[in-house]
């Protein structure tokens, strides 16, 4: 029996903005991260892995998509 992912991002976008010039850090990335899976997050320099970090830890919001921790949505929580 499959288990259910424990982290998922679905079409996760994080754009910085300074004055008007945009900076996608993250472009579309889907994740799903199982619970009894483990992980290794490398790419290259300003690739965005500390970007998908803070994400994923409710740290900052995404620009857009979805970002789901043990089953809730947690890109639309408030500041609370």
């Amino acid at each position: 029996m499959p288990s259910t992912p424990i982290a998922e991002l679905r079409n996760v976008w994080k754009i910085y903005r300074i004055g008007s010039v945009e900076y996608p850090a993250l472009r579309g990335v889907n994740l799903s991260i199982d619970r009894d899976g483990f992980i290794s997050i490398i790419g290259p320099s300003e690739s965005g892995k500390p970007t998908m970090l803070h994400l994923i830890g409710a740290l900052d919001k995404p620009s857009k998509g979805e970002i789901y921790v043990d089953g809730i949505e947690i890109s639309r929580l408030g500041d609370r």
